[in-house]
Formats: C-alpha cells, sequence, structure tokens
C-alpha cells in the first residue's frame, strides 16, 4: 500500500466520607479522564486486521479453514483475506497457479464461480470465533501481465469488471463475509504513459456511470453489503495522482446504492495520528489526543460536499478510521528487528472510541502467524493491548457471561478480561540502545504471570521510554475486569476472590478494590467492592443510587497470606452476605450482611475484577504503591426476580 503523507496531515471508595458526583447522568471520568476511551465507546466497534501479511498468497481462504487455531485467537474483529483462484481452471487459461481472485478483477477476464467455488467451500468451514466482520481485498491494481487491462470507455470490456464485480459480492453472500476493503489507491499505469489503472483516463461522466454500474451488480448479489474504503470523499482525491478518477467512481457507486448497504469513508491518514516522535514518518510526531480524532471526524462528514449526493451521503456513508500498528515484540516478522524506526503504531483505542463501526488496521513488519510458524520463547503470541481492545468491541454478543470460574492458568486476555490503558503511554524500551520503545507489559500495573498461575496487580502508572516518570490520573477509570451481564438488585448472584497481599503500600486514600462495578460509571457510584488501606483498613462497601452501605472496618490481615472474598446476593429479599475470611480458617476478617438500605436503591454492576480509585486525582509512584496477586475468581448468576415479586 502506497503511503499518503500529503494534504492533509498538514491542513474515598469507598471511603464512608466520598462525596458523590454532581450528575448522576454523565460519569466524572468520561469529562475527566476522556483521553481513555470508556468501555461503551468501544461496544458495537470492530477492528479489521488488513495488514500487509494479509496479501501473502498463504492467507488465503484455504489456508484460514484448515487453521482454526488461528481464526479462533485471532485478537481481532475481523481478518481482511484474498480468494485463491482454483488451480486447475488457471491452468485452462493460461494463468500461473496461485494467483488470487483480486490479481484479475480488472482485465479482460470474466472469473467463472467455478474458480472460486473451492474456496467458497472453505470459507463455509472455516471456525471463525470472534472475527465476526471479514472483508475480502478490493484493489485497484493491474494484477498479473499476462491478461488484458479493461477500459471503462469501452462497453465490453465493463461488462466483463461488471461480472467480476457481481462474482465478489456473491462469494461475501455465499460464505458469510461483510463486504469488500476498497483500496482506492491505483498502483500501476496504462502501458506507455502516466496515466494511472484504471481510471486515469477515462473522462468524470463514463466513471461517474460505470460506478453506479458496478454498484448495481454488487448489490444485485449482495444487497446489505458493507464497503471500506482507504480513500473515499476527501480532498486527497483532487489533489494526488493515484487517486485521479476515483471520486467520479464512488460519486457513481453512491448514486446508485440503495437499502441497507453501507460505504465506511476509512480515511487512511488517520493512521498517522499519534505516531511516535522519530519514528519512520515524523520527527516531531504527530497529534493523537481526542481532539484530533474529532477534528477528523468532523472533516469526513463536511466532505459529504466532494460527494455528488449529500442526502445519500448522509445516508449509506458512515465515518471509519484506519490505525497503523506494528505489534512488537509480539508478533513481528521473522528475523525482523525489534524497536527499530518501523515500530509504528497511532492512538487504536480513540481510533474505534471514534469511528462509528470500522476501523481497518494497517501493517508492514507485523505477522501474527509468527507465533504459529517460529514463536517467540516465552511468549504466547497474544499482544495484551490488542486483545484487550477487541474484547471490549462485544461484536459476537457473547462477551458478556452470567458464570465462569477463572483460575489464571491460561491467559486471562483469552477468556474475555480486558483493562484500561492509554495508548500512547504503554511503550517502553526493552534497551537503551534501541531507536524506539515497543509494547511491553510493563506499560500498565497488571500482569499476568503464566508460570505462577496469578495476576499481578498494583497501582503505579509510569510514563516514558524507561517507565521512570509518575503519572497523575485525573478521576480516569483503571480496571482489570471481565463482563458479565447487567445485575442489579432484582437479582440473585454469587462471586469469590481469591488473593494474596505482597504490599499494602503507603496511600489509604488509594485503597485496593476487588469486587464488582459498573463499566459506565466510577467505582464510588456503583459497585460492591471489598476494600483495603492498609492492613488494618479492610471494608466492605455497597454502593448505589443515592446511598452508601459500609461494613464497620476491620483489619489483621496481612502480607503473604490467602484470602477469600465472598459474595452471595439473593434478589428476592433484597439480602447480601458478604464477607471477607483467610482461606483455611473461617472467622470473617469483616463482614456486610442483612437487607439493602432504602438508600441503596440503584445497584447496578456489568463487570467483576480489580479497580483503582477513579474518584479523585491519584499520582503513585513504585514506592509507594500495593501490590498483590489474584489466583481465582468466580461469579454465577443464579435467578432475576420479576417487578411483582
Amino acid at each position: 500500500m502506497r503511503l499518503l503523507f500529503l494534504i492533509c496531515m498538514a491542513a474515598s471508595l469507598l471511603l464512608p466520607n466520598f462525596s458523590l458526583a454532581q450528575d448522576s447522568n454523565l460519569p466524572r471520568e468520561v469529562a475527566a479522564g476522556r483521553e481513555w476511551p470508556q468501555p461503551a465507546e468501544l461496544r458495537t466497534k470492530k477492528l479489521i486486521d488488513a495488514g500487509i501479511y494479509t496479501m501473502d498468497s498463504k492467507i488465503n481462504s484455504r489456508w484460514l479453514a484448515e487453521h482454526p487455531e488461528f481464526t479462533t485467537t485471532h485478537p481481532f474483529d475481523g481478518i481482511t483475506l484474498r480468494i485463491p483462484l482454483d488451480a486447475d481452471w488457471c491452468k485452462t487459461q493460461g494463468l500461473q497457479d496461485g494467483l488470487a481472485f483480486d490479481d484479475v478483477v480488472w482485465k479482460k477476464l470474466a472469473v467463472p464461480h467455478e474458480a472460486v467455488a473451492p474456496a467458497v467451500a472453505d470459507l463455509k468451514r472455516a471456525k471463525w470465533g470472534q472475527l465476526t466482520d471479514n472483508f475480502l481485498w478490493w484493489n485497484l491494481r493491474g494484477g498479473t501481465k499476462i491478461l488484458k487491462n479493461a477500459d471503462p470507455e469501452s462497453d465490453d470490456d465493463w461488462k466483463v469488471i461488471e461480472h467480476n464485480a457481481a462474482l465478489a459480492a456473491r462469494i461475501c453472500r455465499e460464505s458469510g463475509l461483510k463486504g469488500l476493503l476498497f483500496d482506492t489507491e491505483q498502483y500501476g499505469s496504462f502501458p506507455g504513459t502516466k496515466s494511472h489503472y484504471p481510471f486515469g483516463k477515462a473522462k468524470a461522466e463514463v466513471l461517474q456511470k460505470r460506478g453506479r454500474a458496478w454498484m448495481k451488480a454488487v448489490q444485485k448479489e449482495c444487497p446489505d453489503i458493507v464497503i471500506i474504503f482507504t480513500f473515499a470523499w476527501a480532498p486527497d482525491l483532487d489533489q494526488a495522482g493515484f487517486l485521479a478518477g476515483v471520486k467520479d467512481f464512488i460519486n457513481g457507486m453512491l448514486d446508485a446504492i440503495e437499502g441497507k448497504a453501507r460505504l465506511v469513508h476509512g480515511y487512511e491518514n488517520t493512521f498517522y495520528y499519534g505516531q511516535r516522535p522519530g519514528s519512520r514518518f515524523t520527527r516531531e510526531g504527530f497529534r493523537g489526543d481526542r481532539t484530533r480524532y474529532d477534528e477528523a471526524v468532523a472533516s469526513m462528514r463536511k466532505w459529504s460536499s466532494f460527494s455528488s449526493d449529500t442526502k445519500k451521503f448522509a445516508k449509506h456513508v458512515r465515518v471509519g478510521m484506519a490505525a497503523w500498528l506494528e505489534s512488537d515484540p509480539w508478533n513481528l516478522w521473522s528475523g525482523w528487528p525489534s524497536g527499530t524506526k518501523d515500530t509504528i503504531w497511532s492512538n487504536l483505542p480513540l481510533a474505534l472510541a471514534t469511528s462509528e463501526e470500522y476501523v481497518w488496521c494497517w501493517s508492514e513488519h507485523t505477522n501474527f502467524l509468527h507465533t504459529l510458524t517460529d514463536p517467540v520463547p516465552g511468549q504466547t503470541g497474544l499482544n495484551p493491548y490488542i486483545a484487550s481492545l477487541t474484547n471490549q468491541t462485544f461484536n459476537t454478543g457473547k462477551e458478556a457471561v452470567t458464570r465462569f470460574d477463572n483460575d489464571f492458568a491460561t491467559d486471562p486476555l483469552m477468556k474475555g478480561w480486558y483493562f484500561d490503558f492509554d495508548m500512547l503511554d504503554v511503550a517502553r524500551k526493552k534497551s537503551p540502545d534501541q531507536a524506539m520503545p515497543v509494547f511491553l507489559r510493563e506499560g500498565v500495573p497488571y500482569c499476568w504471570v503464566p508460570d505462577k498461575k496469578h495476576l499481578l496487580v498494583g497501582n503505579a502508572w509510569t510514563r516514558g521510554p524507561e517507565g521512570k516518570e509518575t503519572t497523575k490520573h485525573d478521576r480516569q477509570r483503571r480496571r482489570y475486569v471481565r463482563p458479565i451481564r447487567e445485575a442489579t438488585q432484582t437479582h440473585t448472584f454469587e462471586t469469590a476472590f481469591e488473593f494474596e497481599i505482597d504490599s499494602f503500600g503507603t496511600d489509604p486514600k488509594k485503597p485496593i478494590l476487588i469486587g464488582l462495578f459498573h463499566s459506565d460509571r466510577p467505582a464510588d457510584r456503583s459497585s460492591l467492592a471489598l476494600r483495603i488501606g492498609g492492613p488494618k483498613d479492610v471494608s466492605i462497601v455497597l454502593a448505589g443510587g443515592e446511598g452508601v452501605w459500609a461494613s464497620k472496618v476491620g483489619g489483621g490481615i496481612g502480607t503473604g497470606r490467602p484470602y477469600r472474598f465472598e459474595v452471595k446476593y439473593n434478589g428476592s429479599g433484597r439480602t447480601l452476605d458478604a464477607r471477607l475470611v483467610e482461606r483455611g480458617g473461617d472467622k470473617s476478617v469483616c463482614e456486610l450482611r442483612g437487607p439493602l438500605p432504602p438508600e441503596v436503591n440503584d445497584l447496578r454492576v456489568d463487570e467483576v475484577g480489580v479497580a483503582q480509585a477513579d474518584w479523585l486525582e491519584t499520582e503513585t509512584p513504585p514506592a509507594k504503591a500495593y501490590s498483590y496477586l489474584v489466583t481465582r475468581v468466580q461469579y454465577e448468576e443464579k435467578w432475576l426476580v420479576s417487578n411483582g415479586d
């Protein structure tokens, strides 16, 4: 993919005396800490893997069908793939083996269904896991030189192009793909000219006519198709030579589109946002804050003025985003050095948060097959930052569970857990001589320790390539949790946590919090949690609605000793039985039992796990931080009580 770097880049919880937020409809961390996307902003979004490795002939329908260990664990919501042409059919056409369908779609060769039928069969038997939204690569390139180029000015030639477009849509419909990822950059030229192929020589009115016919042919086979553009309506289309004619063609598509079909403006230049100083494309770095993304969204909506029909634009065009992410060191191409100027990433969480649905993700030195073919010793190959994001998109509809039992023998991110982080602050250098920092676990104070089978949790957030600067947070949500189906005071449920304290830290105003929380509310507004401020400062606190119900402060706990926090809530009688005990004994350190008081009138929880104090400004250096490990978490929703009970 040619990189267009031009034009538009320049153009106290639970302390008994904590105060409640003044506006119950606006979680305070959204306003104060909105640089980090909230889970609600990521729900229903889709991250589509479109790295250069997906263009490799190996990543095709056949390979994906034969490798469920890849498709069921890949940390994306979808992948872009190629369709191999049947080898026997290629021989009959005098074509070399190994060609993909997109190599010939702009040539004067009508591809029959029999040439792609084996690939469709492969896609039907693939086990996709969480890859719910998958796309075909669709490029504007000449492909194989054996075949003749099609001329958009020729009606006969264009009938062939329409046929191939209809076949692509049929492939999508038959195999359950969402649609096409349409790379609108023209990579080749007409022979003997500087005119870019295939649109560079045709008149505007001809291209618009061809775009209409192309879209009609596609929708006849797949009425609800989704087409993601790398470049669409933008100033670039009039200023970059290799985009010549694209605006006219996609305006024709817009003229013809109907029904529920969607065109996604996945503006490629947004994948620069947040790239670090000194990386491949920038000495100073590119802005990647929320304001920058909000500006891009506003611009893309205004760019409807470049379209032929602003009303249809508003109805059918959706704002998408692009992201660049080299998964270094987790998934580099075999032999590629780590921490070079090519270790590039943009602010992927904000790209997802500000898109209307889709973000396509580019990479050049990342190959997610690496962990299958040439694994790095000691690594699971699962980039925790990508996995944490896509565990929050809820694209399968099965993420919020009603029961689970996790003992941390396997990576919790493979079971739907997720954590909060700032994409622009997690980079660290493995050694001083690295040109660029990389994605290391040390970027966040949560770490799954596979050999000890526990989750290690702290509260010291640092920043900078060496991780030596302490980060200050202003009421910022910071959790490591697993989603559950929302439970209220009408539900009956049980949960239990087994853990040990390594260090209590030295700041009781920033307590350890273990329990149930709500994804859209601060911990002091909606939670049922164990609060540990020190060895003699332990309590159980229920917060919901207008009030807080807290146990008496207990004490006498110590480091290196196993504890179990268990909760039983009965929605029928609105009664709670929660206590902390030392494992192996039955004496409660503290307990909270009885019917809910009237002021606790809106209990809502949809996350189970650990949290930090998100209702105040915090700045915790490592020397003052707490540290504990979680060895097991259980949750089960029992039943729901009707309003009439």
